[in-house]
């Protein structure tokens, strides 16, 4: 707004108006506890409020708890990668091997400013980010804009923090995954995450120049003429101490804050322990080994965790969500916040991840204002058998679908056109098989329309009047035919 204040999704969009509908319910402290599960369709879930137990029935039931912790409520429902969850006893509803892998985030470090009095924040002025600076590296393979960089006039919310600003570099498209793991079956305890940032060499390539931009940056004489001390952060253990909020660490920065006004020496002194026990410039510009160190030790996310569900094609085992947020081989359950972007945006994450709301919130109204149902079907083995046809037909009967867009490679198709054909028949499927006249059987009118989208090379049979389905009794391919089947 005009006065500095940044407007939050849920009062830009759940505004006084839209919290008086009637279609809308919310509910306040809150803990959601375990998915319903009907066969492989979510129908709601069970939460806790106050210790009183809810439960909760839906047509489609949205999850939008952040790349965090989105995965984890996934895993400690039973959906994730079946082994990792067999191994601390959770029972396996579908396994899904892409949730809680692929996280990213945007990995940087920082320069540590002590501002002269005169420079510092107003009181009156609470916006502390005034000034960045997009730029691109160069880097083969990196996209435009890759590189971001942007002065802080405070660090932390007290004393020492007022005095201290920051010169903050980071990664905007980073290379580098880390994972979410599951630590334990009780909810009680937090996931494990590795960020494994800087694993990729050209996000280490690129903060190693960044470093050195930020050296030549601060040497320039308006920023010196702004400050007493610029140095490496290495954040201490001393400093992620005081960045607690509490009385008592409001008193310790109060009287740090009035020691490091004293002189340089005392100033230098407290950085040193408190704040940033780093190399020299001079190390960190000369020396690449001294600098990998560094960043190593020094590297931090900037709340931009991402892409712990991604979205992708189905025929994706590491894909978790469709486009439209679905989690794939799942109905009624959908995923909506950052976690499904496939790559972490070259940008900060909070409008992709409103945009990524709009857009699949559109996606369910118009859908529903056509009268269309979608049912996402992808339970299909590379050499697709009987079990998986009539999987597909249950999936399609149950949403009560009058067609068949199938995409991917020849199992995909072979599998979709044999459910779009098999919908309406009473008979057994092998009595299609293409022998003879036996096509004859069937009955014409229960053949659903199938659209074949093939995605990889293949024979061109993908797209033919045919499928072929393994019979698991005889362990041979059968031809499964009928005129009318594309």
């Amino acid at each position: 707004t005009e006065s500095g204040e940044r407007i939050s999704a849920a009062r830009g969009y759940l505004t006084k108006e839209v919290r008086a509908r009637k279609n809308l319910t919310i509910i306040g402290e809150t803990h959601a506890e375990k998915l319903l599960f009907e066969g492989r369709r979510v129908v709601g879930l069970k939460a806790r409020r106050n210790g009183e137990p809810l439960e909760f029935r839906a047509r489609d039931v949205i999850l939008s708890m952040g790349a965090i912790h989105s995965p984890t409520f996934l895993l400690r429902n039973g959906v994730g990668p079946a082994r990792e969850l067999q191994a601390l006893g959770i029972e396996v509803a579908h396994d899904r091997a892409g949730v809680g892998k692929n996280l990213h985030e945007h990995p940087g470090v920082n320069l540590g400013v002590f501002m002269k009095r005169d420079k510092r924040l107003p009181l009156a002025l609470r916006r502390q980010i005034l000034a960045g600076l997009r730029y691109s590296s160069g880097l083969e393979g990196c996209p435009p804009g890759d590189m971001y960089i942007n002065a802080h006039d405070k660090s932390a919310w007290h004393a020492i923090g007022k005095r201290i600003g920051l010169m903050m570099m980071w990664v905007n498209r980073s290379f580098s995954t880390g994972e979410l793991k599951l630590k334990s079956a009780d909810p009680k305890v937090g996931p494990d995450i590795d960020f494994n940032m800087c694993s990729d060499p050209r996000d280490m390539r690129r903060l190693m120049d960044g470093v050195r931009l930020l050296i030549k940056l601060q040497a320039h004489p308006a920023v010196q003429a702004a400050c007493h001390e610029i140095f490496p952060v290495s954040f201490s253990d001393k400093a992620r101490e005081l960045a607690i909020y509490s009385r008592w660490n409001d008193i310790q920065t109060k009287i740090g804050a009035a020691i490091m006004e004293l002189s340089p020496m005392t100033r230098k002194a407290m950085i040193k322990y408190w704040i940033a026990d780093a190399p020299s410039f001079d190390e960190l510009v000369n020396d690449d080994s001294a600098c990998q160190e560094w960043i190593k030790s020094a590297v931090l996310g900037h709340w931009h965790i991402s892409c712990t569900n991604r979205m992708g094609r189905i025929d994706d085992p590491m894909s978790v969500t469709d486009s439209h947020g679905r989690v794939i081989g799942l109905e009624g359950l959908r995923v909506c916040d950052a976690s499904i972007f496939p790559n972490v945006p070259c940008a900060n994450t909070n409008f992709p991840t409103l945009m990524t709301a709009e857009k699949i919130s559109d996606a369910m109204v118009n859908l529903r204002k056509a009268g269309i149902e979608v049912a996402l079907f992808s339970d299909v083995k590379p050499n697709p058998v009987a079990a998986n046809v009539e999987a597909g037909i249950r999936v399609l009967r149950a949403a009560k679908n009058d067609g068949v867009i199938a995409w991917g490679g020849g199992s995909g198709l072979d599998t979709a056109k044999a459910i779009a054909f098999m919908a309406g028949q009473t008979r057994p499927m092998w009595d299609f098989e293409d022998i003879g006249d036996w096509w004859t059987r069937a009955h014409p009118a229960g053949i659903l329309p199938a659209i074949a989208v093939p995605t990889t090379a293949g024979t061109g049979s993908e797209t033919g009047r045919a499928s072929v389905i393994t019979d698991e009794s005889t362990h041979t391919k059968k031809v499964i035919f009928h005129p009318r089947m594309m």
